[in-house]
């Protein structure tokens, strides 16, 4: 993904404000100076401003993502995702409880929940079957389990 954000003088700001070198740094950027309260009230430093902090929040994510330690799950603890039972022909769907990141793939525990509470029995799933026997949501999951039964048809 491209870069939104280049550090300047030890802050990140927006990369399209500012002329950039031949390293690939920034040159020079402009500032928010027409739009900052800060610098209308007195305080040229930018501490304080909520636009700097964005950025600056941003700009560490970017470095995270480059650096390959920024992780987007398909799913959260607490989603539900839909089992397709093939020799039951049915979909099961279970309530993740547990997201856990390993050397072979990020790993997942279930739960299967009815409408009264917990059944004592917890499973889990890993992110090599989703899309295949695991869904995100209930529409794929019927898809899925109707391309099964067309198949044995």
């Amino acid at each position: 993904m491209e870069r939104l954000t280049i550090e300047y003088c030890g802050e990140y700001m927006p990369k399209g404000l500012c002329s950039i070198d031949r390293q690939g740094g920034a040159d020079d950027c402009e500032l928010c100076y027409e739009n900052c309260k800060a610098m209308r009230e007195g305080n040229d430093d930018c501490s304080g401003c909520v636009v700097d902090k964005c950025f600056g929040k941003l700009g560490k994510y970017e470095d995270l993502e480059e650096q390959g330690k920024l992780l987007k799950l398909p799913c959260a603890v607490g989603d539900t995702v839909y089992e397709v039972q093939d020799l039951r022909k049915r979909i099961q769907p279970y309530t993740v409880i547990a997201a856990h990141i390993s050397n072979c793939g990020n790993l997942y525990g279930w739960e299967l929940k009815d409408g009264k509470g917990v059944y004592s029995n917890v499973n889990g799933f890993s992110e090599y079957v989703i899309g295949k026997q695991v869904f995100l949501t209930r529409e794929e999951a019927e898809a899925a389990l109707k391309e099964l039964e067309g198949k044995k048809e």
